[in-house]
């Protein structure tokens, strides 16, 4: 993946494979993920959706039927 990382201008898109603290993400949502690496990361699909986060999932696994973009952020940080 090039950086810096151009996101389409669409309202609805998922950023894929994306590394985030496990410790940010809530008990229910944090319970469907892998266990976090060594760092205390955690690889997410997160679903934006109209400016807001829409959804959080491991990846491959988050239902995006709205989405008009996929960008895969490659285990960098969101």
């Amino acid at each position: 993946m090039a950086w810096p990382v151009t996101i389409p201008a669409v309202p609805h898109l998922v950023l894929a494979n994306a590394a985030v603290p496990a410790c940010l993400l809530g008990g229910g949502i944090a319970s469907a993920l892998p266990a976090p690496d060594s760092e205390g990361l955690v690889r997410v699909d997160i679903a934006l959706g109209d400016g807001r986060i829409a959804g959080i999932a491991a990846p491959g696994a988050q239902p995006a039927p709205l989405a008009e973009a996929r960008v895969d952020l490659a285990g960098a940080q969101a």
